[in-house]
């Protein structure tokens, strides 16, 4: 039995599927949205259809981040199984899938894990900064390990004694990575910040309500059983006990 070749994880596009059609003649994967809306409430199990398209249509990092498909001129086309297996034909000139998808993935992970709603109007933009700083990141490390690089030498001139001289500075791309990796990590921090912030806000207003239910429940007895003392007869021949 031959192997399914998959990629990027759960969301598990089939190679030999990229470019099959249903039986409605469309493809199974096809553009402007490599990702149908009905594929993606799969892995948004708490947003409705709707939730998700008016959200996606907002989200730059989906529309304006991934490259434009060039196959085999893509500066990436090495390291892409679409490109390697000739099945980008239709979908040169079009926002790279594997952009698209990765771009999916990030946004459903950072819905998923901190609970995010489509309301959350200041942590979607934070989710689609994120989204773009990684997906850049990506693209430096794929350029990375395609070149390997470790330090780059330049000359120069001392201003003061005009002699020429070479220092050995870290290569261009080893410093964007750095780079980039610390917008993530102060971008996630200002995320995580947010969150926190709504939920300390939400804590607090449900332990006031839990205090004001708990006096109203306690003031209702109380007056209950007031008004039964008050209501209760006194049958002749009969005393009260104080």
């Amino acid at each position: 039995m031959k192997r399914t070749k998959t990629i990027l994880g759960d969301l598990n596009i089939n190679l030999l599927e990229f470019n099959k059609k249903d039986s409605s003649g469309n493809y199974l994967y096809d553009m402007p949205n490599v990702v149908s809306v009905r594929r993606m409430s799969n892995y948004l199990p708490s947003w409705s259809g709707p939730d998700i398209t008016s959200v996606i249509e907002d989200m730059t990092s989906f529309s304006d981040v991934p490259l434009l498909c060039e196959d085999k001129k893509c500066p990436f086309s090495e390291q892409c199984p679409l490109s390697k297996n000739n099945l980008l034909n239709r979908w040169v000139g079009n926002p790279c899938p594997l952009d698209q998808i990765m771009a999916f993935r990030l946004f459903a992970g950072y819905v998923n894990d901190m609970e995010i709603s489509p309301e959350d109007f200041t942590d979607l933009k934070l989710v689609n900064d994120l989204i773009r700083l990684n997906i850049q990141l990506d693209r430096a490390e794929k350029l990375i390990r395609k070149e390997s690089p470790v330090e780059t030498m330049v000359s120069g001139v001392d201003a003061k004694t005009d002699l020429k001289h070479n220092t050995r500075q870290p290569n261009q791309l080893i410093a964007l990575q750095k780079s980039l990796r610390a917008d993530i990590s102060s971008t996630l921090k200002q995320l995580l910040g947010t969150r926190q912030a709504k939920l300390d806000a939400l804590a607090k207003t449900n332990n006031k309500a839990s205090a004001s239910d708990w006096m109203a429940d306690v003031m209702k007895k109380a007056k209950e059983v007031a008004n039964a003392e008050v209501e209760q007869e006194v049958k002749p021949g009969s005393h009260l006990e104080i």
